[in-house]
């Protein structure tokens, strides 16, 4: 697998943000994940991280609302910026959110309306 990643080679997918479509995003993400040739342990860190941003992403948007998550590989990991098309603005992690991302991933943050997720599998931060 490139190093490099265009924005060509990433992975766009927008869902409904309801409950019903929060096992497509986990999915998606771990196949991207078991590409990278993550452990067992990590993609379940990699769902685990994803279903906490779209269910906080969903809580109380309208009918309708929807979820954009875009995947790209990068440096033996990937990154996931995950936003909805109504509110974005409004977008907060609240503490236990805060926490248990810090425990899933190696880095998160809320910029311009998204929340973005980077993990590395544990054999690229070796190298």
């Amino acid at each position: 697998m490139s190093e490099s990643t265009s924005a060509d080679e990433a992975i766009d997918l927008v869902v409904p943000l309801s409950a019903a479509y929060a096992s497509t995003v986990r999915l998606v993400v771990a196949a991207v994940g078991a590409d990278l040739e993550f452990s067992v342990d990590e993609l379940d860190d990699l769902r685990l991280g994803v279903s906490e941003v779209f269910n906080l992403l969903g809580d109380g948007v309208a009918d309708g609302t929807r979820c954009s998550t875009r995947f790209v590989v990068r440096d033996g990991g990937v990154e996931i910026s995950m936003s909805r098309d109504v509110g974005a603005e409004s977008i907060e992690l609240d503490g236990l959110a805060s926490t248990i991302l810090g425990s899933v991933v190696d880095e998160f943050m809320v910029s311009d309306g998204s929340v973005i997720l980077r993990k590395r599998a544990l054999e690229a931060q070796r190298s």
